[in-house]
């Protein structure tokens, strides 16, 4: 495989990869490093924020045209490096073998370590630049580097500590030292061909990118409030439930729904809390005294809606009609009977009063053994205190005959049927001030203003119908049919009911499941009332969940596995054989064949292979303690 075949085969299988790569192998076409900028260009791309420019074959420039064959012409001006003189120059000739030699401190090994600094060379890390030892205010080490890259002259400043020009990348620095790495440690390619550097830039990339997008979530993170990261309300209550799981994908609408309260739960909340606060067996009493009085209070209430039940306005329109109608007919019996006597309206109610109240002090008083009336010769009228004579004897058994008919004591029971009646009616009123006890009792102890609202407007209605009902019933000319009229027993009832539940839970045990149960209502309805106060919060955090999930999503596209595959097919293709075919090549042309020797492929990093020279038959030898001096030169040459 060419380099301009693994090119192509690069373009091709990027068609798979994400749309930044693609924009990036676009930007790394040209062999220039990218800038921050561009790095940040390729960020919003992979977040989806802008339109990728993916790379063509178009892109790449041809591999065969190189910039041309980089030489070292000199090295001078070298100053703070071992003891060698500034004004000193080490020359070196563009074709053929330059030789370099001297005494021991010549200066050879100074001027090599600055050609292992500044060009490329395997050299151990420990391997360090000193200043002069004698100079009293020693500087920062450096030199001046002359080359030529074809026919162009070119000249760079070295300083330790600060890469040289790049193109002195292309001169290879090898001294005795740097042969112990070659031979004796696994080593990376000395000359990575471009594809695979293209790749290896890619998968830097990768890595560069997924840590920007691991910036952004961890700012976007460090937003979060400490009510949401640490919340304060119960884990197991719907709103702790609510936290833990928060996500991108929380509809805020529930958020809404579980932080408002209506004003009933608001009561029910002031009531827990109140109960729960203080001595529950002192709450407890308090609630069974309430729920006693509004059991009176339900009583009271069905007594008078019951009353104005048409049947029963009805009912006291038949019986004062019955009434009426009896009265007549005995009125009308007494005028036929006592027309001829003295005084009128005998058998009236007036007079029927007063034979009654002459009935009892004869009984009683006058002649207690003796039957009403007392007509003997020696009696005298209880209510005239004279003697009888024998025409008033006669009226007074005439009288008594009267009462005890059958059409007066028809009147009599009518009458008293209506007045029962009457006095039953209005025994169930209920007063203004009762009312309002009433309505307060709900409203206020209760905590139930809905139903105390709806409760007193029916009870004005209701009141007013019954003074109506009471006042015009025995009037035949006005209908008395109406809408019935009733209030919401059931939701007072119920009431009634929550506070006898609450009363027996204040009483139970610490554990038991009504105690338990109320403490788990309060924490619910008071986790909500907190969920209100950071509603807000909470709403935005989802939108930030949103971000994070949406950046983690993109962080997916910057694994490196597809690029480090495809860098090890390259490299396998376009390196590695080849590479060991060489070794193996050079080895036999310097006459040590014999040593079986092979350089043998230990790795990959990001898909560049790493290399050993080892022993064919027993590749696990230490090769450095098995060759002779000469032949280690030899391997690592």
């Amino acid at each position: 495989m060419t380099e301009a075949q693994a090119l192509a085969s690069i373009v091709t299988w990027s068609v798979d990869s994400p749309g930044w790569q693609r924009d990036a192998l676009r930007r790394l076409a040209t062999g220039t490093p990218l800038v921050a900028a561009e790095i940040d260009e390729l960020v919003a791309i992979c977040k989806g924020a802008v339109a990728a420019d993916p790379v063509t074959a178009d892109h790449f420039r041809d591999p065969a045209r190189v910039q041309g064959q980089v030489n070292l012409r000199r090295v001078h001006t070298v100053n703070h490096v071992n003891a060698l003189a500034s004004d000193q120059r080490l020359a070196f000739q563009l074709v053929g073998l330059t030789v370099i030699y001297g005494d021991n401190g010549s200066g050879k090994s100074g001027y090599s370590r600055i050609l292992k600094k500044a060009c490329r060379a395997r050299t151990p890390n420990r391997e360090d630049i000193i200043p002069d030892i004698y100079e009293l205010a020693p500087g920062v080490p450096t030199a001046t580097i002359d080359y030529t890259i074809g026919a162009a002259e070119h000249s760079c400043v070295w300083q330790l500590g600060t890469p040289a020009d790049a193109a002195l990348t292309a001169v290879s620095v090898f001294d005795s030292r740097c042969a112990n790495i070659h031979v004796e440690e696994t080593n990376d390619l000395a000359y990575t061909p471009f594809p695979l550097k293209l790749l290896a830039t890619l998968a830097q990339l990768c890595k560069s990118v997924k840590d920007k997008l691991a910036g952004e979530i961890t700012t976007i993170k460090t937003r979060t409030p400490r009510a949401i990261s640490t919340p304060t309300c119960s884990p197991t209550s719907a709103v702790g439930r609510l936290l833990a799981g928060l996500s991108a994908r929380t509809d805020p609408a529930t958020v809404e729904a579980l932080a408002t309260l209506a004003q009933a739960e608001l009561d029910r909340l002031a009531q827990l809390t109140a109960d729960l606060a203080g001595d529950p067996a002192r709450a407890a009493r308090q609630l069974a005294a309430l729920t006693a009085k509004v059991d009176a209070q339900i009583a009271a209430l069905d007594r008078l809606f019951a009353a104005l039940n048409p049947e029963t306005a009805n009912t006291l329109r038949r019986l004062v009609t019955a009434k009426e109608a009896a009265r007549q007919a005995a009125e009308a019996a007494s005028g036929a009977l006592f027309r001829d006597e003295p005084l009128p309206a005998i058998g009236g109610e007036a007079w029927s009063a007063l034979w009654e109240s002459a009935r009892t002090y004869s009984e009683r008083e006058a002649y207690p053994a003796r039957p009403f009336p007392a007509t003997e010769p020696d009696d005298v009228c209880v209510l005239c205190q004279q003697g009888l004579a024998p025409e008033a004897a006669e009226r007074l058994n005439r009288f008594e005959a009267f009462v005890r008919d059958d059409s007066q004591q028809r009147a009599e029971a009518a009458r008293a049927a209506y007045e029962e009646a009457l006095a039953a009616f209005r025994g169930r009123a209920i007063s203004a001030s009762e009312a309002r006890i009433i309505v307060a009792t709900i409203r206020d102890e209760l905590r139930q203003d809905a139903v105390a609202n709806d409760l007193r407007g029916r009870l004005i209605v209701a009141r007013w119908r019954h003074r109506w009902i009471g006042r015009r019933h025995a009037d035949p000319t006005l209908s008395l049919d109406a809408p019935a009229l009733d209030y919401d027993r059931q939701a007072v009832a119920d009431l009634v009911a929550e506070v006898a539940a609450r009363s027996t839970a204040l009483v139970a045990e610490a554990g038991s499941p009504a105690r338990v149960a109320l403490i788990a209502e309060k924490t619910e309805l008071a986790d909500r009332q907190w969920l209100e106060g950071i509603k807000d919060d909470v709403v935005a955090e989802i939108a930030r969940r949103g971000e994070i999930a949406g950046l983690e999503l993109a962080q997916r596209e910057t694994t490196t596995n597809r690029v480090t595959t495809k860098s090890t097919e390259i490299a396998q293709a376009l390196v590695t054989d080849a590479l060991r075919a060489q070794f193996a090549l050079e080895v036999a042309s310097f006459g040590i064949a014999g040593l079986a020797v092979e350089l043998r492929q230990q790795n990959s990093a990001q898909g560049i292979p790493r290399f050993k020279v080892t022993l064919v038959r027993k590749p696990t030898a230490p090769l450095g303690d098995v060759l002779s001096e000469g032949e280690h030169r030899c391997v690592a040459l």
